[in-house]
């Protein structure tokens, strides 16, 4: 009897009471729904992103990012084909930017993208 006593006396110091556990359970399932249905709106924003065409090199790049960054295990992944989609995606940007760039610098475009 002595024995159980101070068994139950270490328990409730270490073990939370009845309440606070279930409290706690309560907000691990709260925590939990709420990771789900965060999961489930990433999921629909995806689908809409694959089945919307892009209409520019800058939107082929976002719809590889977004690919990547959904089903990448890391950003600095080794394991293939992480490190070619990275490099297509850095390729694109550079094209995209060289292109933009060179938009800029044609004399008759800068009155029209000034808005002249």
């Amino acid at each position: 009897m002595r024995q159980q006593r101070h068994e139950s006396s270490l328990f409730s110091a270490v073990l939370p009471a009845p309440l606070e556990q279930s409290a706690g359970l309560r907000a691990y399932e709260k925590a939990l729904e709420a990771e789900d249905r965060a999961s489930a709106a990433e999921d629909h924003a995806a689908e809409a992103l694959w089945r919307t065409p892009a209409r520019s090199a800058a939107g082929a790049t976002a719809k590889l990012h977004a690919l990547g960054t959904k089903w990448q295990p890391s950003s600095t992944s080794e394991e293939e084909p992480w490190p070619q989609i990275r490099s297509v995606i850095a390729d694109l940007l550079k094209i995209d930017t060289g292109s933009v760039a060179s938009r800029l610098s044609m004399p008759e475009r800068q009155s029209e993208l000034q808005g002249d």
